[in-house]
C-alpha cells in the first residue's frame, strides 16, 4: 500500500469518490448532479489548504486507487 497527499490533479478523481461514497442521499438526487459537480470545490479546497486529501493506492494492483479520506484544517 502507498499513501500519498492528493494534488490538483486527482480533484476529479476525489470528487467522483466523494459523491459516490454518499449512502444517505437519495440516489434520484445523486443521479441528477453533473459528473463534475465537486471538482471545482475540491480544486478551491486543495489549493488553498483548506482541506488535505490522502490517496491509498493497492501497489499490488497495479497501483489502483483504493481509498482516501479527507483532513479538514
Amino acid at each position: 500500500m502507498e499513501i500519498k497527499q492528493a494534488t490538483l490533479k486527482e480533484a476529479e478523481t476525489i470528487s467522483y469518490i466523494h459523491a459516490s461514497s454518499w449512502n444517505i442521499v437519495p440516489q434520484s438526487y445523486l443521479n441528477e448532479l453533473k459528473d463534475d459537480f465537486w471538482v471545482s470545490a475540491f480544486h478551491t479546497w486543495i489549493k488553498n489548504n483548506i482541506l488535505t486529501v490522502q490517496l491509498a493506492f493497492d501497489k499490488k494492483k497495479s497501483g489502483r486507487l483504493c481509498g482516501l479520506w479527507k483532513i479538514q484544517r
